[in-house]
């Protein structure tokens, strides 16, 4: 069930006719998280009718409808809806196709969810971006260790590695830690890269079939760190009795990606709602201080 912030309550509220038809499950099979409704109504000019437009043609169980179908949702006149979906039409994120229909002439209306999807998350990085600006020019960029299986006898994680890296790289203002990726080192091993950990602001694990000894111990010194985990699974591969067994361990949201494109755009969104939740409680903490003063 999608998290009620203000807006969908608003929303309902207003036009309940949209949650008739919309199914607020499919919103996370379709890749949307909670508060990216709230992203859009932002970048659609905080107007409840063209964030309720691109509900109904993104996310209900129907793909496509016509304007008669969208008036008798929002219970608004038809040249209001036609002014909406041609601004969202030039925007290109709403699009229109004719069907076959025994009634001439009657265009069916379509959101573009992709579009949509980057549209969220590249507000979400440049909102990021300005939050934490003033922490980003006193400490630097933040850190992020990448950890999976590396020994390629038992599992080749390294296309997942590198994709991973592109992600953090994606964020702008994160930067990756992967022992590949280092220079000789006289620091014995272990301590080489627990160390880093406990220097790291985020800890990425990417799981596939197998986990070893290492691997454990790498995500065992970021939970004992106070370090934050973000997991991702790979989905489509037969984990072994040890790997699913550790899964059930993990006490954070994981997430299952599907391919390389996947795991770049679940790495980059997860460690900017991260930053963001980040920024947003220094900023509460901040507005709390200054009220005792």
């Amino acid at each position: 069930m999608v998290v009620l912030t203000p807006l969908i309550r608003e929303l309902k509220e207003r036009f309940p006719g949209l949650f008739d038809l919309w199914e607020e499950d499919k919103l996370r099979a379709l890749g949307f998280r909670e508060g990216d409704i709230d992203v859009i109504h932002e970048l659609f000019g905080r107007d409840l009718l063209y964030t309720g437009i691109i509900v109904l043609l993104a996310f209900t169980h129907g793909d496509c409808y016509p304007v008669s179908t969208i008036e008798s949702t929002f219970n608004v006149s038809e040249d209001r809806v036609l002014k909406a979906l041609s601004e969202l039409l030039a925007r290109k994120v709403v699009y229109s196709e004719k069907f076959g229909h025994p009634i001439s002439g009657w265009k069916f209306y379509y959101a573009d969810r992709d579009l949509l999807l980057a549209l969220v998350r590249e507000h979400k990085l440049v909102s990021a971006k300005q939050k934490i600006r003033g922490v980003l020019q006193s400490e630097g960029s933040l850190l992020v260790f990448v950890s999976s299986v590396m020994n390629k006898e038992l599992e080749n994680l390294d296309a997942e590695r590198q994709i991973a890296r592109v992600g953090i790289e994606d964020v702008g203002f994160t930067r990756a830690w992967l022992f590949e990726g280092v220079p000789a080192s006289s620091e014995p091993l272990p301590d080489q890269f627990l160390k880093k950990i406990e220097r790291s602001d985020f800890f990425i694990l990417i799981l596939g079939k197998n986990m070893t000894d290492i691997v454990e111990l790498e995500y065992q010194t970021a939970l004992k760190s106070g370090v934050r985990r973000l997991v991702f699974l790979k989905g489509g591969v037969e984990r072994t009795r040890r790997t699913i067994q550790f899964i059930k361990t993990i006490d954070v949201k994981y997430k299952e990606f599907w391919n390389l494109n996947d795991l770049r755009a679940q790495v980059s969104a997860s460690l900017t709602d991260e930053i963001l939740r980040l920024a947003r409680k220094s900023n509460q903490s901040t507005q709390t201080d200054k009220s005792e003063i």
